[in-house]
């Protein structure tokens, strides 16, 4: 059994390769960001991160608010380049 996107149950039988593939692509990638989270030292990282790295966050999360709903590749490029450009006290 499977649950779409949707939240409809199917059948093995309708499930695809390629689907399955992305299922399994889409927890192996999840699994891998949710590693660094199992560093004994993560919780004190995060925690008490840095001032660097407080205003890099900070300039991260005001680029982002600038791009509105754009979610594409080169919209997530333009955030990073955006929030490095004002960290660095470029404009």
């Amino acid at each position: 059994m499977d649950v779409d996107g949707s939240g409809g149950i199917r059948e093995p039988s309708e499930v695809t390769a390629a689907e399955v593939c992305e299922q399994l692509d889409r927890a192996r990638r999840s699994a891998s960001a949710a590693e660094a989270l199992l560093d004994p030292g993560a919780s004190a990282k995060l925690a008490y991160p840095e001032a660097t790295e407080v205003e890099f966050s900070r300039a991260l999360v005001s680029a982002v608010g600038e791009t509105g709903i754009a979610r594409s590749p080169e919209a997530a490029a333009d955030v990073l380049r955006s929030a490095a450009i004002k960290l660095r006290g470029y404009r």
